[in-house]
Order: C-alpha cells, then structure tokens, then sequence
C-alpha cells in the first residue's frame, strides 16, 4: 500500500480499538477452550468446573480491579494442565509464550497429596511473579469462599478448618500482591469466624 494511503487507513481506524477487540477475542478463545477441555471435570460438589474458573475471573475483576488480558486469560486457564489432559506446547500455540508461561507457573504436577500441594504451594511463592501471585490469590479466595458457603459433601467441620488454615498460610504469603482481593479475603474469614464458633476457636487456638 503506497505510504499516502495508509495515512489514509489509520486517520479511519482506531487502533487501541482493534488491539482490544483482539485481546476480547483471544479472551473468549480461552473461555470456549477452558470449557471444552474441562468438559469432564467437575468441583468438589459435583459442579461444573468451568464455573469455579468463571468464578476467578470475576473476582480478579470486579474485586481486584484487574483489566490485564494475559492475566484474565491465564485465570481462565489456570488448572487446565493439571486437570486435563492438554499439552503445555497446545497453550503456546494458541495463547502465546507468555500466557503459557503464566499458567506453567501456576500448575502443581507432582503433588499426590493435598497436604503435599499446599506445602509445595508455599515453597513456590516466592518464586512466582506479580502475575502469577494474583491469580494465584483469586484461586484460593474463590476456593474459600466456596468451602464455606457450600462445604462439600463428606467434609466435617475438621476438614473444613485444616483446608481454611491451610489457605490462610498460603494467603499470607501473597501478602502485598493485591490489597482488595486481601480485605476481601480478610472480610471472609472474619465472617466465617463470626457465624462459625468451631471456626472462631480453632483459629484462636492457633495464635
């Protein structure tokens, strides 16, 4: 296209508007993936779990005031290495490097425990980067936020309380990552404890 000409083209597109229309795209590529490839996956009550990544992205959103693509994609796409059966190399060539990146980081393959997962969850805090922690912080409020408001089937308040200690370490140590998603989070508990006095004084005993 000769040079005058694409003065002409840009002086008539918007481009910030094609860049996020791009992005939107992409956005809703990964929630068709995300729910194709969890299709047969299910949350501790038997629900669907693409709803739990919804979930995630919500409160990355409208809590945490998050509007980054990559990191919204990534909340979407968070589990799917550990609970399907796709390959890292299948996510890079349909997200890109640094999306794939982001959810390698997230990702826990070798835990055969759930003690063993939130003990190596600690261990890699560290480690992870600003975007990793925050949705990293979503994940485990969501997974809160869930236990308590529907325990799943099976679990007595014992478990319930260890999965809340557990969450709260984990928490704490995302500490400094995203304010709102922390008093979110803080407010949660505070409530739980408030309502619950098994809650209330196992978490006293503990300090």
């Amino acid at each position: 296209m000769p040079s005058f000409l694409w003065h002409i083209f840009f002086k008539h597109i918007d481009i910030k508007q094609l860049i996020m229309e791009a992005k939107s795209q992409l956005f809703f590529k990964a929630l068709q993936f995300a729910a194709y490839r969890h299709r047969f996956s299910k949350t501790k009550n038997e629900e669907p779990y693409i709803n739990h990544l919804i979930n995630v992205c919500s409160l990355l959103v409208e809590t945490g005031g998050i509007s980054d693509s990559e990191i919204l994609i990534t909340g979407i796409l968070h589990d799917i290495l550990e609970k399907t059966n796709t390959k890292a190399s299948e996510l890079t060539v349909l997200f890109g490097e640094k999306i794939t990146a982001l959810i390698l980081e997230l990702s826990d393959l070798g835990s055969e425990t759930e003690k063993e997962k939130w003990e190596n969850q600690l261990k890699k805090i560290d480690k992870l980067n600003s975007g990793a922690k925050v949705i990293k912080l979503a994940d485990k409020i969501e997974n809160v936020r869930y236990i308590l408001s529907y325990p799943p089937k099976g679990w007595d308040m014992e478990r319930r309380i260890i999965y809340l200690d557990w969450s709260e370490k984990i928490i704490n140590a995302l500490r400094g990552t995203n304010i709102k998603l922390e008093l979110y989070f803080d407010n949660l508990l505070a409530t739980a404890k408030l309502n619950n006095p098994m809650i209330s004084r196992s978490f006293q005993a503990k300090n």
